[in-house]
């Protein structure tokens, strides 16, 4: 016999656009914003040869392995967030708490290694002021180290409020897969991110 669902329930299997459908008006114009913002990137950096030089050079001193750790610290950040989603829809409040736990960590995580390079780097007398791609490895890594402590703000308010006995409520569930969307998006901008400025040659 097949299983029916209620109007206020809604399956696992169903497709539907995560979250509420507005909020992804947000996420699409950040993504243009990034997008522009690695244009710009591109272009200065192969404008001229001496601001190709500039570039390089600064590449040189940022540490890849600092960089590779924030990667898999957001990667897997974003399959604890998935887990944690998976959960909810279940109805399982308690897993999906830890899960969202383990995302919130991993975000701490990467905030906490983000502030020790910065750290290291004005130490090493390089600063905002240095040369063009310090100016943009510090306002291109602030601006998105800004959406991570937003992305962690809104961790904090799923645990508090989302994973309680009723969380398999359609509405607590588009919260949460809102949070969620937001999270990957803080990864893919990473992802970009760490490319353009630790990895390109």
């Amino acid at each position: 016999m097949e299983q029916i669902y209620s109007n206020t329930e809604r399956r696992d299997d169903e497709r539907h656009v995560p979250g509420e459908p507005a909020f992804w008006i947000f996420i699409v114009g950040e993504m243009a914003m990034f997008g522009f913002m690695y244009l710009v990137f591109l272009c200065y950096r192969f404008w001229t040869p001496e601001n190709l030089l500039i570039f390089e050079a600064g590449q040189r001193t940022l540490s890849q392995f600092y960089g590779a750790l924030n990667t898999v610290l957001l990667l897997t950040s974003s399959w604890f967030i998935v887990l944690g989603l998976k959960a909810a829809r279940k109805g399982n409040a308690s897993e999906g708490k830890v899960f969202v736990k383990l995302t919130f960590m991993c975000g701490l995580g990467f905030v906490f290694v983000k502030v020790f390079e910065y750290a290291e780097k004005i130490q090493s007398g390089y600063l905002l002021n240095t040369d063009a791609f310090y100016q943009i490895y510090y306002m291109y890594t602030i601006l998105h180290l800004m959406h991570v402590l937003a992305g962690l703000t809104a961790l904090i308010y799923l645990i508090k409020n989302c994973f309680k006995d009723d969380c398999r409520d359609p509405n607590n569930v588009a919260i949460i897969e809102g949070v969620a969307s937001f999270w990957h998006l803080v990864d893919l901008l990473w992802i970009g991110l760490f490319t353009l400025i630790y990895l390109m040659v």
